[in-house]
């Protein structure tokens, strides 16, 4: 019965099926009143530090993501990927709500607080909820330090890949950065991390910091 259908029209079919397409994000909760005593976990004596979560800040703003430091229930965990120089960034965003997971994977085009074009689908981890959740639970993603907590960590040397990490519940919100891991071998954090982003392009199925604006 398929025989006469187009190659490329089969793959847009089993992509759909694999991805919801044309997906839109929630919308946003600004008019969410956090807890009494919500706690925000964000290293601003760093000043670096702040100004990387200044500029994730209006990242997440200009791509209508919901704004974590008013708190989310159950669970949200933001994970932003790709180089400074990137072409092409994404976030992937793994909600826990109605006693469920469900994640979506954006893709972003744009410099710093900047957004020209995104691109959003609905994704599920090959490997089901349950596995993939239990691995980077396992890989310390909600309780790994901030990369300058950890003494001779060297910190965004060259042109090191940054990733950072956001996440919310009812009562707490948190951030950290880790900047160059993948000259950072000797620490286990810098190694978790580097398998949390592998992990997630492999059951995710995407490709990070791949294509550039500048070569040398």
């Amino acid at each position: 019965m398929l025989k006469n259908v187009p190659i490329y029209s089969l793959a847009l079919v089993y992509s759909c099926f694999m991805y919801a397409c044309n997906e839109t994000l929630p919308p946003r909760n600004l008019n969410r009143k956090p807890a009494v005593n919500f706690i925000k976990d964000i290293p601003i004596g760093k000043q670096s530090r702040y100004g990387e979560y200044t500029s994730v800040n209006k990242n997440a703003s200009a791509l209508n993501l919901d704004s974590l430091e008013l708190g989310y229930d159950s669970l949200q965990l933001r994970i932003w990927l790709g180089h400074s120089l990137s072409i092409q960034k994404h976030v992937i965003i793994l909600n826990y709500n109605d006693k469920k997971w469900s994640g979506y994977l954006v893709g972003f085009k744009g410099d710093l607080d900047s957004v020209n074009s995104k691109t959003v689908t609905k994704v599920n981890p090959k490997s089901g909820w349950y596995i993939f959740i239990k691995n980077i639970f396992n890989l310390q993603v909600l309780t790994l330090p901030d990369d300058e907590g950890i003494v001779g960590y060297n910190t965004c040397a060259g042109d090191g890949d940054p990733f950072y990490f956001e996440w919310a519940t009812e009562r707490k919100y948190r951030f950290y950065s880790y900047c160059y891991p993948e000259g950072n071998l000797l620490y286990w954090q810098a190694n978790n991390v580097l398998k949390i982003a592998a992990f997630l392009e492999d059951q995710l199925d995407f490709k990070y910091t791949k294509d550039f604006k500048y070569t040398k």
